[in-house]
């Protein structure tokens, strides 16, 4: 479970992967240069329920921790399972 500030959404794009990037205060990167932050990939059905999310709302997200790669490098990725596993304190 993460949570902190949204610093990057992607969820109404359905041609690209649906995600969101949430600094929880550590400014860590992925690497990729996309924002600062876990990245936390959304379930596909998530679009119309996380919508409402911009860019310095306040969230948590809970899921599979997991990690992905850049190059050699990793990086964490959260999978949510349900967008139940997402709460706005923003909205």
């Amino acid at each position: 479970k993460i949570w902190g500030k949204v610093t990057y959404i992607n969820a109404t794009d359905f041609t690209l992967p649906m995600l969101m990037y949430v600094d929880d205060g550590t400014g860590k990167s992925d690497g990729l240069g996309v924002a600062l932050g876990t990245r936390i990939m959304l379930p596909f059905d998530a679009g119309p329920v996380l919508t409402p999310v911009q860019v310095g709302d306040t969230v948590s997200a809970s899921g599979i921790a997991s990690l992905g790669t850049v190059g050699i490098t990793p990086y964490p990725v959260i999978r949510m399972q349900t967008e139940a596993d997402a709460r706005n304190f923003s909205r």
